[in-house]
Parts: C-alpha cells; structure tokens; sequence
C-alpha cells in the first residue's frame, strides 16, 4: 500500500477531447462542435476545465503537459529528473495520432529540461469511443522505474519503451496468484435475506433517476450499471450463506465483480471485501 500511494503522490495526468463517450444505443451527445476540444474532461463525460477550438496536436500536447507541470500544488518535478509518460488512447484516437502526441511529448519534456526515460502508448483506460487522448507523467526513482521494467502477466499491458538507452532491471516472471474461493457454512438468516431482496429490487427501481442524474454528471450508465448489479445479487440469493456474515460479504462482492462494470463496480467490489475483512476481525459488526 505505501509503494502504491507513493507511486500515485509522483503521477500528474490531464487529457483532451474532441467528442465525449456515447453510450451504445443512447442519444449521441452535441455538446461540443466539430471544431472544438475539451481540456479535462473526464472518462464519463464529467466537464472538463474548459473548451476551445481546436488546435495543433503540439499544441494540445503542449496544453496537457502545462497543466500537469506549471500548475502550482501539483506534481513538482525538478530539473534534470527522470520521468516516465504514459499517452493513454481514450478510446477511438488512432496509432498514427497517437505516436505523433507521443513524439510531441517527449520533445516537449526535453525542452523543458526532463529526461523521458521510459513511456507507454496505447489504449490503458478507455471510454468508449471518445475521440481523445490523455498524457501522465510520474517522477521515477530508482524503485519506480524497477517496478515499471518488471515482467507482467498483464494481457493488456503494452510494450514498455526504453528512452534511456540502459538495460531494463527486469526480474522474474511474477506467478499468477491462485483464485482465493470462500465457501459459506451453508447458514440462512431469513432477515438477512428479505433485507437484500429488499434492497436489490429498490435499487433496480431507480434506475432511470440515477441514470438521468448521470447524464448530467457523467455518462449515463449509473442507473444501468446498479441495476444489472441489483439483479444478479437477487439471482443468486439463493445460493448466498446469509448467516454467515464473511462468506456473505464475499459472495455479494463476486455477485457485483461479474455484472458490474465501470468504476462503481470496482469501488464496491473493494468494499465488500473489505467489509468481509474486517467482519472476520470482529469490526464493525453493525
């Protein structure tokens, strides 16, 4: 956890687009022209900082890196450092467009003084179809830049590019960690039960309120993604040991990991198990 906030605290990311995401048989949105970008926005369609018309892709790459490294409380990088860039496809950018932002990148660090050592090109976090791209940057040190050239098991992580002209401090093959299975007791709370059935079928109601609150904060999949989440925990209730509470508290997660996609899905597969986690401690036990 410490090396991972550590690695967080040294990146500094922004990104630009030209069309936001449009959701499979949703209405395309038009909140920008053909000739206008958005500095900011974000992965579901969140607002950016601002729109402008479009320009050179020097430019928009220049735009991107000044947000990240002229914007005071940021990410502080000093002259001479290393650093490591990712150019992140946002989804329907093409390869020629993306490796002339990545040229631009690396020529503008140069100029600023910075030694681009390692870099990453490709589609890492995608929105559909948003015609984008984002640019990260992250300080390296000798620890981070060792955990960047590290061999992966990743599927859909890309070629990792060496600026430095050094050889890679490239260890071993990481194993795959074992699938961690939690078996109930096979228990039932009858309470418990007629709370989730409850709880499930209120949610999958609200679907077109959240999903239109999300259509003016986001991309509007909120409602979609909740109630396809509701509906699966409801179909597999039966199987649920619902007087075990750590085993319950797995199984709602594995329930929420194989029909929620997006970032609400993640977040609350993480809280479920870390809610099981810390029943198993004796915390928390509401």
């Amino acid at each position: 956890a410490g090396a991972a906030r550590a690695a967080a605290a040294a990146v500094g990311s922004m990104g630009i687009a030209m069309t936001p995401c449009n959701l499979p048989g949703a209405t395309p949105s038009d909140r920008l022209s053909g000739y206008e970008i958005e500095v900011g926005m974000g992965i579901h369609g969140e607002p950016g900082a601002h729109t402008q018309e479009c320009v050179a892709c020097d430019d928009m790459t220049a735009t991107m890196i000044a947000a990240i490294l002229d914007k005071p409380g940021y990410l502080k990088v000093t002259k001479g450092a290393e650093v490591g860039v990712l150019v992140n496809n946002l989804g329907a950018t093409s390869t020629m467009e993306m490796t002339v932002v990545a040229r631009a990148a690396i020529a503008n660090l140069e100029k600023r003084g910075l030694k681009p050592t390692r870099m990453l090109v490709g589609p890492y976090c995608t929105s559909l179809d948003m015609l984008g791209v984002s640019i990260s940057i992250i300080t390296l040190d000798s620890s981070l830049t060792a955990a960047l050239d590290a061999p992966t098991a990743a599927p859909a992580w890309g070629k990792l590019h060496n600026l430095s002209g050094a050889p890679n401090a490239a260890g071993p093959m990481p194993s795959m960690p074992a699938e961690s299975i939690v078996k109930g007791n096979g228990s039932k709370d009858d309470k418990i039960a007629s709370l989730i059935t409850a709880g499930t079928k209120a949610l999958a109601a609200k679907e077109p309120e959240l999903t239109e609150w999300d259509k003016i904060a986001g991309d509007g999949d909120c409602g979609y993604t909740m109630k396809r989440g509701a509906e699966k925990v409801l179909a597999d209730l039966p199987s649920y040991s619902t007087g075990d509470g750590f085993a319950l508290l797995h199984a709602l997660a594995d329930s929420v990991s194989a029909s929620m996609g997006g970032t609400s899905g993640a977040l609350l597969e993480i809280a479920l198990r870390a809610a099981a986690g810390a029943y198993k401690e004796g915390k928390g036990r509401a």
